[in-house]
């Protein structure tokens, strides 16, 4: 589990929970499991949202541990993370994902 948890969201079917930390980190905690999922480890702190579920089976999320690359948009999606905008132009990431 993350240190210092400041957020949390419940998925839509109420199985799973996405935690998320002062220093980035998300996680996914399966309820009837216990079972913990480090969906991005502990990175910067320059640029932190709320990860938010799209479905029961996708969370989407800022990635802020790309090594002195950009912040990104991630969809995570049963266990695969999938980059979504990094196409996209400088126009649509300025005051959303630049800092």
């Amino acid at each position: 589990m993350p240190d210092k948890a400041g957020y949390y969201e419940p998925s839509p079917d109420g199985k799973r929970i996405a935690i998320l930390n002062e220093e980035g980190a998300v996680a996914i905690l399966t309820l009837a499991t216990g079972a913990v999922e480090t969906v991005q480890a502990a990175g910067s702190d320059d640029i932190v949202s709320a990860p938010v579920w799209r479905s029961a089976g996708e969370l989407c999320f800022i990635s802020t541990t790309t090594n002195g690359q950009p912040a990104q948009v991630v969809l995570w999606n049963n266990g695969t993370n999938k980059v979504l905008s990094a196409t996209w132009p400088a126009e649509a990431r300025k005051g959303f994902l630049d800092k």
